[in-house]
């Protein structure tokens, strides 16, 4: 366990972190983990993958289905934009990764 010497207290606030991106640079990082998770996906023999990621290995409804979590599950419906940005940020990082698992597969 580290032991830090000092005196510590309780913050009068709240510390927020932005860590927002540009979207292009987001875009790139997101195509250099997508490429990682597609070997993943098809090199895992199905009974290993959580069944999540067996949703994700089909392609087709994953992008829909995150962006209905996204939105009603988790309830970014209830945070406007910021919420629908991050539901759209989310299907689309999903559709990559289905173009990705398509282009493997050709």
């Amino acid at each position: 366990m580290l032991h830090v010497d000092g005196q510590s207290c309780i913050l009068s606030s709240y510390i927020h972190h932005d860590d927002r991106k540009p979207l292009s640079r987001w875009l790139w990082a997101q195509d250099r983990y997508l490429l990682i998770e597609a070997k993943k996906l098809l090199e895992t023999p199905a009974k290993e993958l959580s069944f999540g990621d067996r949703i994700r290995r089909q392609k087709i409804i994953a992008p829909f289905i995150i962006l209905i979590y996204c939105l009603v599950f988790k309830g970014g419906i209830l945070d406007g934009w910021a919420g629908w940005y991050y539901a759209f940020q989310r299907m689309l990082a999903e559709i990559l990764l289905s173009i990705r698992l398509i282009e493997r597969d050709m």
